[in-house]
């Protein structure tokens, strides 16, 4: 009885040793996959603080590589206003904005484009009719052996109901 407690006890050990041994050794993509899970509501500020706007759910973070291209739609909805910033670990970006392009889902015509507005690392806009955006992000690319890093980026997505101007 005591030879089996013994060797359950090693094998909890073992296992114990073998975490902690990938946490020091540094974290493998599935780890820093669900490290880049939130990262977009601790690493992405918009410039200008305002109380009223509040945390979109269709905010998103995820794991990419340099020069890595991605699209992702959201939907706009009649009588809000809306904040988009993006965010990357320096890793990624080196200090380079991301560029996105945002258009309509339907029509395809281009709403914004960051590269014509002086790299813009963010966008505000109201919103007249509901719409189904649609988003294509571009980090900035790497050479060499920076094409194999990996890191986080995030999207933040936030709104508030649209305020009220003009006579009524």
């Amino acid at each position: 009885m005591s030879r089996i407690l013994m060797l359950i006890t090693i094998i909890f050990a073992g296992y114990i040793f073998s975490i902690q041994a990938k946490a020091q050794k540094g974290s493998t993509a599935i780890e820093k996959t669900v490290y880049c899970t939130d990262y977009h509501k601790k690493a992405c500020k918009f410039s200008k603080k305002d109380l009223e706007f509040k945390y979109n759910s269709q905010s998103r973070s995820a794991l990419f590589r340099p020069g890595q291209v991605s699209e992702f739609s959201f939907t706009s909805f009649k009588g809000y206003d809306y904040r988009l910033t993006f965010c990357g670990e320096d890793v990624l970006t080196k200090g380079a904005p991301i560029a996105f392009k945002i258009t309509d889902a339907k029509t395809k015509a281009v709403l914004f484009d960051s590269n014509a507005s002086d790299n813009a690392k963010e966008f505000e806009f109201s919103c007249d009719n509901s719409l189904n955006l649609r988003v294509e992000m571009t980090l900035p690319a790497a050479e060499g052996s920076e094409k194999n890093t990996y890191g986080c980026v995030g999207f933040l997505l936030q709104s508030r109901k649209s305020l009220q101007t003009g006579f009524k």
